[in-house]
Protein backbone atom coordinates (compact mmCIF):
# COMPACT_ATOMS: atom_id res chain seq x y z
CA UNK A 1 0.00 0.00 0.00
CA UNK A 2 1.19 3.70 -1.12
CA UNK A 3 -0.33 5.25 1.84
CA UNK A 4 1.01 4.61 5.75
CA UNK A 5 1.19 5.75 9.68
CA UNK A 6 2.03 5.66 12.90
CA UNK A 7 2.49 8.42 15.70
CA UNK A 8 2.69 5.89 18.79
CA UNK A 9 1.93 8.20 21.96
CA UNK A 10 4.13 7.55 24.66
CA UNK A 11 3.98 9.45 28.24
CA UNK A 12 7.31 10.19 29.32
CA UNK A 13 9.35 9.90 32.66
CA UNK A 14 11.43 11.87 34.96
CA UNK A 15 12.20 14.41 32.57
CA UNK A 16 8.65 16.10 33.06
CA UNK A 17 8.93 18.61 35.67
CA UNK A 18 6.21 20.75 37.42
CA UNK A 19 6.50 24.71 38.38
CA UNK A 20 4.07 25.60 41.29
CA UNK A 21 3.16 28.30 39.35
CA UNK A 22 2.45 26.82 35.88
CA UNK A 23 -0.45 24.21 35.23
CA UNK A 24 1.53 23.18 32.34
CA UNK A 25 4.58 20.42 32.75
CA UNK A 26 7.77 21.67 31.96
CA UNK A 27 10.13 19.43 29.68
CA UNK A 28 14.42 19.47 30.25
CA UNK A 29 16.87 16.76 29.16
CA UNK A 30 17.41 13.56 31.19
CA UNK A 31 20.84 11.46 30.49
CA UNK A 32 18.55 9.37 28.34
CA UNK A 33 16.24 12.03 26.21
CA UNK A 34 17.41 14.60 24.26
CA UNK A 35 15.63 17.40 23.23
CA UNK A 36 15.78 17.96 19.61
CA UNK A 37 13.68 21.36 19.55
CA UNK A 38 10.80 23.03 21.32
CA UNK A 39 8.40 25.49 20.96
CA UNK A 40 6.15 26.68 23.45
CA UNK A 41 3.44 29.20 23.25
CA UNK A 42 0.51 30.95 25.06
CA UNK A 43 -2.60 31.35 23.55
CA UNK A 44 -6.18 32.98 24.17
CA UNK A 45 -7.68 29.37 25.13
CA UNK A 46 -4.88 28.49 26.96
CA UNK A 47 -1.29 27.11 26.52
CA UNK A 48 0.91 24.54 24.14
CA UNK A 49 4.15 22.94 23.95
CA UNK A 50 5.36 21.14 21.27
CA UNK A 51 8.95 18.97 20.94
CA UNK A 52 10.81 16.99 19.30
CA UNK A 53 12.80 14.77 21.23
CA UNK A 54 15.38 11.25 21.05
CA UNK A 55 15.58 8.72 23.46
CA UNK A 56 16.18 5.02 24.01
CA UNK A 57 13.37 4.42 26.27
CA UNK A 58 10.54 1.93 25.25
CA UNK A 59 6.75 2.45 25.34
CA UNK A 60 4.97 0.01 27.59
CA UNK A 61 1.55 1.37 27.71
CA UNK A 62 -0.02 0.97 31.43
CA UNK A 63 2.51 -1.73 31.83
CA UNK A 64 3.86 -1.76 35.25
CA UNK A 65 6.93 0.67 35.52
CA UNK A 66 6.10 2.05 31.74
CA UNK A 67 6.81 5.37 30.83
CA UNK A 68 3.36 6.22 30.47
CA UNK A 69 2.39 5.14 34.22
CA UNK A 70 5.76 6.77 35.78
CA UNK A 71 4.50 10.21 34.28
CA UNK A 72 0.58 9.34 34.89
CA UNK A 73 2.14 9.75 38.45
CA UNK A 74 2.99 12.39 38.50
CA UNK A 75 0.42 14.13 36.79
CA UNK A 76 -2.03 12.45 39.73
CA UNK A 77 0.56 14.08 42.07
CA UNK A 78 0.02 17.73 40.43
CA UNK A 79 -3.41 17.02 41.53
CA UNK A 80 -4.23 16.21 37.50
CA UNK A 81 -7.36 13.76 37.01
CA UNK A 82 -7.31 11.19 34.08
CA UNK A 83 -11.01 11.74 32.27
CA UNK A 84 -10.21 10.09 29.07
CA UNK A 85 -7.09 7.49 27.67
CA UNK A 86 -7.01 5.68 24.51
CA UNK A 87 -4.16 3.27 24.43
CA UNK A 88 -2.68 0.39 21.90
CA UNK A 89 0.64 -1.24 20.90
CA UNK A 90 1.03 1.92 18.80
CA UNK A 91 -1.17 4.97 19.75
CA UNK A 92 -1.54 6.55 23.62
CA UNK A 93 -3.66 9.79 24.12
CA UNK A 94 -4.31 10.89 27.21
CA UNK A 95 -7.13 13.59 28.36
CA UNK A 96 -6.57 15.17 32.39
CA UNK A 97 -8.47 17.78 33.96
CA UNK A 98 -7.41 19.95 37.08
CA UNK A 99 -9.53 20.81 40.17
CA UNK A 100 -9.86 23.90 38.29
CA UNK A 101 -11.41 22.81 35.19
CA UNK A 102 -8.57 23.42 33.02
CA UNK A 103 -8.20 20.59 30.37
CA UNK A 104 -4.73 19.12 29.39
CA UNK A 105 -3.69 16.70 25.99
CA UNK A 106 -0.52 14.59 26.22
CA UNK A 107 0.62 12.69 23.48
CA UNK A 108 3.87 11.52 22.15
CA UNK A 109 3.91 11.02 18.52
CA UNK A 110 6.53 7.64 17.22
CA UNK A 111 8.46 9.26 14.44
CA UNK A 112 10.72 6.32 13.70
CA UNK A 113 11.13 4.05 16.52
CA UNK A 114 14.66 2.67 15.60
CA UNK A 115 16.07 5.74 16.10
CA UNK A 116 14.21 6.47 19.11
CA UNK A 117 13.12 9.98 17.69
CA UNK A 118 9.85 11.92 19.01
CA UNK A 119 7.29 14.17 18.90
CA UNK A 120 5.49 15.32 21.78
CA UNK A 121 2.75 18.03 22.16
CA UNK A 122 0.99 18.85 25.18
CA UNK A 123 -1.99 21.42 25.10
CA UNK A 124 -4.14 23.03 27.67
CA UNK A 125 -7.62 24.13 27.37
CA UNK A 126 -9.71 26.96 30.03
CA UNK A 127 -12.95 25.58 31.10
CA UNK A 128 -14.43 29.30 30.84
CA UNK A 129 -12.88 29.90 27.45
CA UNK A 130 -16.07 29.25 24.48
CA UNK A 131 -14.43 26.81 22.51
CA UNK A 132 -14.43 24.54 25.19
CA UNK A 133 -17.74 23.95 24.49
CA UNK A 134 -17.85 24.38 21.10
CA UNK A 135 -14.81 22.06 20.58
CA UNK A 136 -16.80 18.87 22.60
CA UNK A 137 -20.17 19.34 20.24
CA UNK A 138 -18.14 19.89 16.86
CA UNK A 139 -16.04 17.03 17.41
CA UNK A 140 -18.60 14.34 15.85
CA UNK A 141 -18.36 17.34 12.65
CA UNK A 142 -14.90 17.67 13.10
CA UNK A 143 -14.44 13.63 12.78
CA UNK A 144 -16.41 13.57 9.15
CA UNK A 145 -14.79 16.15 7.79
CA UNK A 146 -11.17 14.34 8.62
CA UNK A 147 -12.34 10.78 7.00
CA UNK A 148 -13.41 12.82 4.10
CA UNK A 149 -10.53 14.47 3.62
CA UNK A 150 -8.45 10.51 4.15
CA UNK A 151 -10.94 9.31 1.52
CA UNK A 152 -9.99 12.06 -1.09
CA UNK A 153 -6.02 11.20 -0.28
CA UNK A 154 -6.99 7.78 -0.91
CA UNK A 155 -8.83 8.27 -3.91
CA UNK A 156 -5.98 10.59 -5.66
CA UNK A 157 -4.01 7.57 -5.68
CA UNK A 158 -5.26 5.77 -8.97
CA UNK A 159 -4.83 8.72 -11.03
CA UNK A 160 -1.36 9.78 -9.11
CA UNK A 161 -3.44 13.64 -8.17
CA UNK A 162 -0.59 15.16 -6.10
CA UNK A 163 -2.97 18.35 -4.96
CA UNK A 164 -4.80 16.52 -1.68
CA UNK A 165 -1.16 15.61 -0.58
CA UNK A 166 0.06 18.98 -0.95
CA UNK A 167 -2.79 20.43 0.51
CA UNK A 168 -3.64 18.18 3.86
CA UNK A 169 -0.10 17.49 4.54
CA UNK A 170 2.33 19.51 6.78
CA UNK A 171 5.63 21.13 5.58
CA UNK A 172 7.23 19.55 8.48
CA UNK A 173 5.07 16.17 8.09
CA UNK A 174 6.81 12.98 8.38
CA UNK A 175 5.39 9.94 6.86
CA UNK A 176 6.37 6.19 7.69
CA UNK A 177 4.55 3.52 5.32
CA UNK A 178 3.71 -0.49 6.27
CA UNK A 179 7.24 -1.37 4.62
CA UNK A 180 9.37 0.75 7.39
CA UNK A 181 10.35 3.52 4.90
CA UNK A 182 9.76 7.50 6.10
CA UNK A 183 9.40 9.97 4.08
CA UNK A 184 9.18 14.09 4.21
CA UNK A 185 6.39 16.05 2.54
CA UNK A 186 9.08 16.33 -0.48
CA UNK A 187 9.60 12.75 -1.24
CA UNK A 188 5.92 11.52 -0.09
CA UNK A 189 4.18 13.92 -2.96
CA UNK A 190 6.52 12.93 -5.63
CA UNK A 191 5.89 9.27 -4.80
CA UNK A 192 2.33 9.68 -5.42
CA UNK A 193 1.95 8.73 -9.84
CA UNK A 194 -0.46 7.30 -11.41
CA UNK A 195 -1.15 3.50 -11.19
CA UNK A 196 0.53 1.64 -14.16
CA UNK A 197 -1.56 0.59 -17.07
CA UNK A 198 -3.74 -2.43 -16.15
CA UNK A 199 -3.85 -1.58 -12.68
CA UNK A 200 -6.95 -0.40 -10.97
CA UNK A 201 -8.30 -0.15 -7.54
CA UNK A 202 -9.90 1.49 -4.51
CA UNK A 203 -9.21 1.48 -0.78
CA UNK A 204 -11.85 2.12 1.55
CA UNK A 205 -12.28 3.15 5.39
CA UNK A 206 -13.41 1.53 8.71
CA UNK A 207 -13.53 1.34 12.02
CA UNK A 208 -12.60 4.89 12.52
CA UNK A 209 -11.97 6.31 16.38
CA UNK A 210 -11.04 9.91 16.78
CA UNK A 211 -10.03 11.74 19.88
CA UNK A 212 -10.06 15.48 19.22
CA UNK A 213 -9.08 18.15 21.81
CA UNK A 214 -7.94 21.47 20.99
CA UNK A 215 -5.53 22.23 17.66
CA UNK A 216 -4.68 17.83 18.02
CA UNK A 217 -6.77 15.34 16.29
CA UNK A 218 -5.60 11.67 16.13
CA UNK A 219 -7.43 9.77 13.55
CA UNK A 220 -6.85 6.06 13.27
CA UNK A 221 -9.11 3.28 11.28
CA UNK A 222 -8.58 0.35 9.47
CA UNK A 223 -7.98 0.78 5.45
CA UNK A 224 -9.15 -2.11 3.13
CA UNK A 225 -7.32 -1.70 -0.29
CA UNK A 226 -8.83 -3.90 -3.36
CA UNK A 227 -6.47 -4.00 -6.12
CA UNK A 228 -7.06 -5.37 -9.55
CA UNK A 229 -4.24 -6.33 -11.66
CA UNK A 230 -4.73 -6.89 -15.45
CA UNK A 231 -8.15 -8.82 -13.91
CA UNK A 232 -6.33 -10.09 -11.03
CA UNK A 233 -7.91 -9.05 -7.88
CA UNK A 234 -6.09 -8.81 -4.60
CA UNK A 235 -6.98 -7.76 -0.78
CA UNK A 236 -5.11 -6.12 1.67
CA UNK A 237 -5.67 -4.51 5.17
CA UNK A 238 -3.97 -1.91 6.92
CA UNK A 239 -4.12 0.35 10.08
CA UNK A 240 -3.50 3.94 10.28
CA UNK A 241 -2.97 6.88 12.48
CA UNK A 242 -2.99 10.14 11.41
CA UNK A 243 -2.18 12.95 13.40
CA UNK A 244 -3.77 16.27 12.29
CA UNK A 245 -2.83 19.93 13.66
CA UNK A 246 -4.27 22.79 13.41
CA UNK A 247 -2.21 26.21 12.69
CA UNK A 248 -3.60 29.32 11.66
CA UNK A 249 -7.08 27.90 11.55
CA UNK A 250 -5.78 25.19 8.96
CA UNK A 251 -5.66 21.31 9.43
CA UNK A 252 -2.78 19.09 8.35
CA UNK A 253 -1.18 16.07 8.94
CA UNK A 254 1.23 16.23 10.59
CA UNK A 255 2.50 12.34 11.34
CA UNK A 256 1.47 9.39 9.49
CA UNK A 257 1.86 5.72 10.09
CA UNK A 258 0.75 2.36 8.89
CA UNK A 259 0.43 -1.40 9.60
CA UNK A 260 -0.51 -4.24 7.65
CA UNK A 261 -2.23 -6.69 8.99
CA UNK A 262 -1.34 -10.42 9.09
CA UNK A 263 -3.13 -12.42 6.57
CA UNK A 264 -1.79 -16.52 6.21
CA UNK A 265 -1.39 -17.57 2.96
CA UNK A 266 -3.43 -19.58 0.60
CA UNK A 267 -3.01 -23.44 1.68
CA UNK A 268 -1.67 -25.02 -0.96
CA UNK A 269 -0.94 -29.11 -1.77
CA UNK A 270 1.15 -31.43 0.29
CA UNK A 271 3.37 -33.99 -0.71
CA UNK A 272 2.62 -36.83 1.97
CA UNK A 273 5.57 -39.47 0.82
CA UNK A 274 7.69 -36.91 2.49
CA UNK A 275 6.26 -36.76 5.90
CA UNK A 276 8.06 -39.52 6.50
CA UNK A 277 11.17 -37.97 6.32
CA UNK A 278 10.45 -34.76 8.02
CA UNK A 279 8.91 -36.57 11.36
CA UNK A 280 11.52 -36.86 13.93
CA UNK A 281 13.52 -34.28 16.72
CA UNK A 282 15.02 -31.18 16.37
CA UNK A 283 17.18 -29.50 19.03
CA UNK A 284 17.65 -25.77 19.15
CA UNK A 285 20.13 -26.16 22.12
CA UNK A 286 20.24 -28.60 25.17
CA UNK A 287 16.65 -29.22 26.69
CA UNK A 288 15.18 -27.16 23.41
CA UNK A 289 13.69 -29.56 21.50
CA UNK A 290 10.54 -30.00 19.30
CA UNK A 291 9.42 -33.02 17.20
CA UNK A 292 7.71 -33.13 14.40
CA UNK A 293 4.57 -36.00 13.32
CA UNK A 294 2.58 -37.15 10.19
CA UNK A 295 -0.79 -38.53 11.20
CA UNK A 296 -3.49 -38.97 9.00
CA UNK A 297 -2.06 -36.48 6.11
CA UNK A 298 -1.37 -34.25 8.08
CA UNK A 299 1.88 -32.91 9.68
CA UNK A 300 2.16 -31.56 13.03
CA UNK A 301 5.02 -30.16 15.16
CA UNK A 302 5.05 -29.85 18.89
CA UNK A 303 6.73 -27.93 21.53
CA UNK A 304 6.82 -27.65 25.60
CA UNK A 305 3.56 -29.55 25.07
CA UNK A 306 1.93 -26.72 22.93
CA UNK A 307 1.34 -28.82 18.87
CA UNK A 308 0.10 -26.73 15.55
CA UNK A 309 -0.48 -28.13 13.10
CA UNK A 310 2.16 -27.15 9.67
CA UNK A 311 -0.42 -26.43 6.76
CA UNK A 312 1.39 -26.48 3.40
CA UNK A 313 1.99 -23.63 1.74
CA UNK A 314 3.88 -25.75 -0.94
CA UNK A 315 5.12 -29.21 -1.01
CA UNK A 316 8.33 -28.23 1.19
CA UNK A 317 6.94 -24.76 2.54
CA UNK A 318 4.54 -24.88 5.57
CA UNK A 319 3.26 -22.18 7.97
CA UNK A 320 1.27 -22.04 11.14
CA UNK A 321 -2.18 -20.39 11.78
CA UNK A 322 -2.08 -16.84 12.71
CA UNK A 323 1.57 -16.83 12.94
CA UNK A 324 3.77 -15.27 10.72
CA UNK A 325 7.23 -17.24 8.87
CA UNK A 326 7.48 -20.49 7.39
CA UNK A 327 8.94 -24.04 8.51
CA UNK A 328 11.22 -25.86 5.55
CA UNK A 329 13.09 -28.54 5.96
CA UNK A 330 17.09 -28.61 4.73
CA UNK A 331 18.40 -31.69 3.27
CA UNK A 332 22.12 -32.69 3.73
CA UNK A 333 24.21 -33.86 0.26
CA UNK A 334 22.55 -37.32 1.11
CA UNK A 335 19.29 -35.77 0.74
CA UNK A 336 18.39 -36.38 4.08
CA UNK A 337 16.85 -34.05 6.12
CA UNK A 338 19.29 -32.62 8.71
CA UNK A 339 17.31 -29.40 10.11
CA UNK A 340 14.15 -27.75 10.43
CA UNK A 341 14.04 -24.10 9.05
CA UNK A 342 12.36 -21.29 11.14
CA UNK A 343 12.29 -18.57 9.30
CA UNK A 344 10.77 -14.96 10.23
CA UNK A 345 11.29 -11.77 8.42
CA UNK A 346 13.79 -13.70 6.19
CA UNK A 347 16.47 -14.73 8.36
CA UNK A 348 15.94 -18.42 9.77
CA UNK A 349 16.42 -20.38 13.33
CA UNK A 350 18.33 -23.42 12.50
CA UNK A 351 17.13 -26.65 14.60
CA UNK A 352 19.24 -29.70 14.07
CA UNK A 353 17.78 -33.26 13.04
CA UNK A 354 19.14 -35.52 16.05
CA UNK A 355 16.89 -38.71 15.08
Amino acid sequence: MLRPVSFSFLLLNSFFGFAADAPLPTFHDAPDVKIVWSERAKMERGETLRMRFQTNREFNGHASGGVSQFFEKQLTAADWKESEADTSNEVFVSGWQAADGTRLLMSILQIDARAGDYFAALELLNSDHPLSTALAADAPTMEAELVRRTQELYDSLVPGNQEPWKKYFAEDCTYSDEKGHTFDKAKLVADIKPLPKGYSGTIKLDNVISRIIGDTAVLSYDADETETIFGQELHARYHTIDTWLRRKGEWQIIASQTHRYYEDPAIGKADETKFPDYAGSYELAASQMRSVTAENGKLFVERNGKREELLPESSDLFFRKGIEGRILFRHDSTGKVDALIDRRNNEDVIWRKTK
